[in-house]
Formats: C-alpha cells, sequence, structure tokens
C-alpha cells in the first residue's frame, strides 16, 4: 500500500462531518499552490511590517510594491519556484482527496 492509500486510509471510517472538515483541509492545502494564493501572502507578508514599521509615503510605497514584484515574485517565485506547497506535494494531496471524495461519495450512495 503506497503512503498516499495510507494517508487516505486512516480518515475511512471517521464521521462524516470530520470526513468533510479534512476534504476541506485538503482542498485548501491544494489551493495554496496555486499563482494567486502565493501572491497574495507575499504581498501580505510585505506590507504588514512596512506598514508597522515605516512611514506611509507614496515614494516607500511604491518602492516596496516594487520590490516585492521583483524579489518576491519574479526571482522567488518564478525563477525559484519558492511556493507554500510544493508541485510534488500537490499532485500527492490531490491523490489523497480523490480518495476521500471517493470514501464520501460511498457514504452517500450505499450501493
Amino acid at each position: 500500500m503506497s503512503e498516499i492509500e495510507r494517508e487516505a486510509k486512516q480518515y475511512e471510517n471517521v464521521s462524516n462531518f470530520k470526513l468533510k472538515r479534512v476534504i476541506l483541509w485538503y482542498k485548501f492545502l491544494s489551493f495554496s499552490n496555486t499563482m494567486i494564493f502565493n501572491f497574495l501572502i507575499s504581498l501580505i507578508f510585505t506590507l504588514v511590517p512596512y506598514f508597522i514599521i515605516c512611514d506611509i509615503t507614496i515614494f516607500s510605497f511604491l518602492l516596496i510594491i516594487s520590490l516585492h514584484f521583483f524579489i518576491f515574485w519574479k526571482y522567488l517565485y518564478e525563477y525559484k519556484n519558492v511556493k507554500m506547497v510544493s508541485d510534488d506535494d500537490k499532485y500527492e494531496i490531490d491523490q489523497v482527496l480523490e480518495i476521500l471524495n471517493q470514501y464520501l461519495l460511498k457514504r452517500k450512495n450505499p450501493s
């Protein structure tokens, strides 16, 4: 039995409510690999310290946006492929999610 099947198997006999919560969590993890999620998280991690530490001026705001775009986005995301959830993990998460959805479907249609 593969590791993916083993991970999904541990949720086979849980209640429907808990299974739906687990499926929702895996969907969130899968979404964490998308471009928009990574862009927004990196933007938040850039802007929050800026708003806390710096005086807000047009020049400093444009500078921080430029730094975010060129350093976090262009270099780390596009060139180095740094993501919150790696592509390999996303593949495994999607496989587990498919198995969990089958468990939920079997419970709804026991035939």
